[in-house]
This record gives C-alpha cells, sequence and structure tokens, in this order.
C-alpha cells in the first residue's frame, strides 16, 4: 500500500486496538503521528493474559481494517462464529444465529493478537511509536503533553491531539478542565476475570468453535470464545460485591464451588481455575 507524503502532524494517545488503527489509517494518508502509550510495547514480550476479553469482529469492523490494509493478515487468525450458544444450567444448549443465512456472521478474534498486528502496521506505515510514555496532564497553552517515562517526566509538543485512552481518559479530564464539556461517568459495579480453555489433548477445540457461548445467569455470565489455536478465551463478568461477586471468591475452594453451583458444564473444561 502506498504511503503519502508527510503534510501534517497530529498526537494520538493510547495505543490499543482504536488508537493503533487510526495511527495507520492516518499515517498511510500522508499524516505525521506520534502515538503514546503508557504499556510496554506488546511486540516486545509474551502476551499477557488476565485481561484481554476476545474481540467479536463483524462487518463495520472488517471494514476498517480493510481500509488499513490489514485485513487479510487478521483474516488467517480469525474464527467465524454463526451465532450464540446459550448454556442453561441443566447443560441444554440454544443455538441463537446471528444472521438468516450461513454468511451471516461475527468474527472471534485475539484482542492482544490483533493489537500487536495493528502496533507493527502503525510502525510500518511510518507512524512513532512511543511506549512507557503515560499522560498525566496536558498543558494547554504551550500545547504540550506532560508525560510520565521511564526516564522521569516529559513534554511532548503536539500540533493536534487525539485521546484514544478508554474509559479512564487523561486527556478527556484535562479537556474537562477548560471547556464546559460535561462528563456523566457510573461505575456498573461489575469487574471481569479472564480464564481459558485449552484443546483437548488431541489438539481438537473442546466445544463447538463457530459460536459464541454463554452462561447467562442474571447478574452476571460466563463467556467464551475461539481462538486460532484451538483453545477459548473464557470471560468472566460478575459483580463486584454482594452474595454472587468477587467480594466472596477468595480461596480455591469457593472459587470451584461456584463455578460448580453456577456454570457446571464449564467447570471441567476450564484451566488454572484461580484468581489473583
Amino acid at each position: 500500500m502506498t504511503i503519502a507524503a508527510r503534510t501534517h502532524s497530529l498526537s494520538i494517545v493510547g495505543a490499543g486496538l482504536a488508537g493503533a488503527l487510526l495511527a495507520r489509517l492516518l499515517a498511510l494518508r500522508g499524516w505525521q503521528v506520534d502515538l503514546y502509550e503508557r504499556r510496554a510495547d506488546p511486540r516486545a514480550g509474551p502476551i499477557i493474559g488476565g485481561r484481554s476479553i476476545n474481540l467479536a469482529l463483524a462487518e463495520r469492523g472488517w471494514h476498517a481494517l480493510r481500509l488499513a490494509g490489514v485485513d487479510h493478515e487478521v483474516a488467517q487468525q480469525a474464527i467465524a462464529m454463526r451465532g450464540r450458544a446459550v448454556h442453561a444450567m441443566n447443560g441444554q444448549i440454544e443455538i441463537q444465529p446471528y444472521g438468516l443465512n450461513a454468511a451471516q456472521v461475527i468474527h472471534s478474534v485475539h484482542r492482544a493478537n490483533l493489537n500487536r498486528l495493528l502496533v507493527a502496521s502503525a510502525a510500518d506505515a511510518g507512524a512513532r511509536l512511543h511506549f512507557e510514555h503515560g499522560l498525566k496532564d496536558v498543558d494547554w497553552d504551550r500545547s504540550e503533553l506532560l508525560l510520565e517515562t521511564a526516564d522521569g517526566p516529559k513534554r511532548a509538543a503536539f500540533d493536534r491531539v487525539i485521546g484514544a485512552d478508554g474509559a479512564g481518559s487523561p486527556l478527556r479530564a484535562a479537556l474537562a478542565r477548560v471547556t464546559d464539556q460535561v462528563e456523566d461517568w457510573e461505575p456498573l459495579g461489575h469487574g471481569y476475570k479472564e480464564l481459558s480453555f485449552r484443546p483437548t489433548a488431541s489438539g481438537d477445540f473442546r466445544l463447538d468453535p463457530h459460536a459464541l457461548h454463554i452462561w447467562p445467569r442474571g447478574q452476571f455470565m460466563l463467556i467464551a470464545l475461539p481462538n486460532a489455536d484451538r483453545s477459548f478465551t473464557v470471560t468472566l463478568f460478575l459483580p463486584l460485591e454482594g452474595e454472587r461477586s468477587f467480594a466472596q471468591l477468595h480461596t480455591p475452594a469457593q472459587i470451584e464451588a461456584f463455578f460448580a453451583s453456577e456454570f457446571p458444564s464449564a467447570l471441567p473444561v476450564l484451566e488454572e481455575l484461580q484468581f489473583e
């Protein structure tokens, strides 16, 4: 893909999926992009589990990936999901198709692998990447980002800045102090924990790979999405406080008893059933 000559410059705060993809798209169109991220470079070491919900990729996402010229690479690791597989307490499974025919599907993509790919593609397009650069504040009068790095505080000038730094965005907080912006923020009171279904001893999927598996239980649920290596990324969504909550799950015995009570069909195939 042809990269245009650099004519404009901007900074992006946050190198997750949105920030890395935007950096790639704008760099391809001739922008000089500086991408800042508080975490370490995801390309530099092993993927760390525990906080990575798989991405369910629909046509809107594929369209953006096609514009960025990375859709074929992503397709190599994507698994088509034709519908939801809803697991009842009695072990029965109800399939709820996403579309009217077999072609209408969404795709499961491992989020950390996709983030690595998008970061690498942004760099390939000419974006300048700055990892372990956490935004602390913004000096709007001087158009400078105030960053915390391994070498201490740092200032970085910007012409334009875009925030892609998530729900607790320091950039949005800095902007709210100098504008009439009103932010209505209400925590859900839930947390999540990543678990895993490993492949079988023969290397097969433990469940139907062409479905998004869900164990709905009212105020909480378990979901499992397939990966290209024939594992499943499993995520428990649970209230932080209350009778059925993370606050009640401290010991291995408590955790196993909870899963035996609420997710009996998932318990036999879960790996390393423990919380940090």
